[in-house]
């Protein structure tokens, strides 16, 4: 009897007629397609997530001839430029600003960041004077944004969160492009 059981059986996956096997095999094809879909789309968001080395080209070609952005080790050296010469460079630990204070502040027309509140004068500022130089501690960088639009400063305020959120925490992924950000989903 067994043998008989096993014998229909073989005979039902052989016979190609029949519903059962087409609802399967369409099923499976369409689990496989639905996977392929995933699967795809997984990897071009992960092509597409903003690198630190692709923020920093946005914010120093943004900032171009003002400002010059770099990070190494995760410390963030903001040059600021005046008749082409740098006159004030800021240093700072990107783990001790804090991403949520990146505002445009529109009395002084400058996009700041601040140091997260137990990391008081966190931003080592050094004034280039003629031939000497003087240091200070601040709690605030402001970068200057005279005569940009509202996008332009919005993109700026994204791209400098983009670059601490990157440096605080390696899991952090965001993809969409800078201007087109909303600062309240950051």
């Amino acid at each position: 009897m067994l043998k008989n059981t096993e014998a229909q059986f073989s005979n039902f996956l052989v016979d190609k007629n029949l519903p059962f096997k087409k609802h399967i095999t369409t099923f499976l094809l369409v689990i496989s397609i639905i996977y392929c879909i995933f699967y795809t789309n997984n990897l071009s968001a992960q092509e597409k997530n903003i690198s630190l080395t692709e923020t920093l080209r946005y914010l120093n070609t943004k900032l171009e001839g003002n400002y010059s952005f770099d990070v190494k080790n995760g410390e963030l050296f903001l040059k600021c430029f005046k008749d082409g010469k740098v006159y004030r460079e800021d240093k700072a630990y990107l783990n001790d600003i804090d991403p949520f204070s990146v505002t445009y502040v529109k009395d002084e027309n400058s996009v700041v960041f601040k140091c997260l509140e137990n990391s008081l004068n966190c931003i080592i500022r050094s004034f280039k004077q003629g031939t000497g130089s003087s240091k200070n501690s601040f709690k605030r960088s402001p970068i200057t944004v005279e005569g940009m639009d509202e996008k332009s400063i919005n993109g700026i305020q994204s791209a400098i969160i983009h670059m601490i959120r990157l440096v605080q925490n390696s899991k952090y992924v965001n993809s969409q492009p800078f201007e087109e950000r909303s600062l309240q989903d950051q």
